[in-house]
């Protein structure tokens, strides 16, 4: 998969102009296999304070070592020049300080929100995992701060038990209303 970013003219979308990226793109966290879901989800905000939009990507189907379609995150930085590759910052749940051990079919990325909850003009990531504990499936929230992308050390985590739901097949984490 890849994400491409089509800046704007003042006739329009300049095609001509478009930016590719994926893992094979120049500073972003990985490489492209088969079956990554690199774009599964994609939103659009600033997430560090910069004043350009940040994109946040979700990679469902990204191994973690021996862990098959363990999932993971990247946010790709927004420029004056547009998007880039350069300070992507990938979150899994092997990410120091974020809670949860990845497990096959987890599909963290499957879905990813940018919004900014705690009102503090930067826009926080949340990110769905819908395979997470045998398919009961939870959701991270990670709180951005300026320069930096996301905050693992700012992680919450909900899942069925915190929520007092049924865990059977619910697959929380599959999607996010906008």
């Amino acid at each position: 998969g890849r994400v491409t970013w089509i800046p704007g003219g003042p006739d329009g979308p300049d095609g001509v102009k478009a930016k590719h990226l994926n893992q094979d793109s120049p500073g972003v966290p990985g490489s492209a296999e088969a079956g990554d879901g690199f774009g599964a989800d994609v939103r659009v905000a600033d997430v560090n304070g910069d004043g350009y939009p940040d994109v946040a990507t979700g990679l469902p189907g990204e191994n973690l070592g021996s862990v098959a379609d363990a999932g993971a995150v990247v946010v790709l930085p927004g420029t004056a020049r547009g998007l880039t590759g350069t300070g992507a910052q990938v979150v899994t749940q092997n990410t120091p300080n974020v809670p949860g051990t990845p497990e096959k079919n987890d599909a963290f990325g499957r879905a990813v929100h940018l919004a900014d909850a705690n009102h503090d003009g930067l826009a926080d990531l949340a990110a769905g995992a819908p395979g997470e504990n045998g398919n009961a499936g939870s959701v991270w929230y990670f709180r951005s701060a300026p320069a930096t992308v996301v905050s693992p050390n700012a992680t919450t985590t909900f899942g069925n038990t915190l929520l007092g739901t049924t865990a059977t097949q619910a697959r929380l984490g599959t999607g996010f209303a906008d």
